[in-house]
């Protein structure tokens, strides 16, 4: 009576049961996935083209080849500090990072800036000095807002700008004079 019960239900247990009976084995579906693949562009640029590109990329090396080989040539000549200070350039424009700033007194370096700020203005007064005696600005700097309230203020005296009272004048307060 059991074996007639687990014909009857179909559960997933009587069915594995069943399939081993049945010694076939289970039915699998392979899906195999392909990416679609682009197609690669055949290389029809010439060879001499390659070159050329190449020689030009070349050339762009040598340039900062030949100048760094100036710098160095250069470096020779110079002793000392002078020599130290261009070897920092180039490892800076090499990428390396600059050198900090040196330590210097605060009170100290007010007094310097004291004394840059009044050589500005001596120069600046030796300038106006100079131009005064030599005559006027040889370039003359044009407001654009002069030069449109002065057509403003030419047409106001005409008496056409601001209706009654361009035409009559402004009014006045007289007061009579008692004797």
């Amino acid at each position: 009576m059991t074996s007639s019960l687990n014909d009857l239900v179909p559960t997933l247990s009587s069915r594995i049961r069943n399939q081993s009976k049945s010694s076939t084995p289970p039915v699998v579906e392979v899906v195999e996935f392909k990416a679609y693949k682009r197609k690669s562009k055949a290389l029809e640029d010439d060879p001499a083209d390659d070159q050329l590109t190449a020689k030009k990329k070349d050339e762009v090396v040598d340039m900062k080849k030949a100048r760094f080989e100036i710098m160095k040539f250069g470096m020779n000549r110079m002793t000392g500090g002078e020599k130290e200070k261009t070897k920092d350039i180039i490892a800076i424009e090499l990428g390396a990072k600059p050198p900090k700033n040196k330590y210097v007194n605060y009170k100290t370096l007010q007094e310097t800036r004291k004394r840059e700020k009044v050589q500005q203005r001596e120069e600046k007064k030796l300038f106006e000095i100079n131009r005064k005696t030599i005559g006027k600005k040889s370039v003359k700097k044009i407001n654009r807002n002069d030069v449109i309230k002065k057509k403003m203020s030419k047409k106001m005296n005409k008496g056409g700008g601001s209706g009654i009272i361009g035409k009559y004048g402004k009014p006045t307060l007289s007061v009579p004079k008692n004797k």
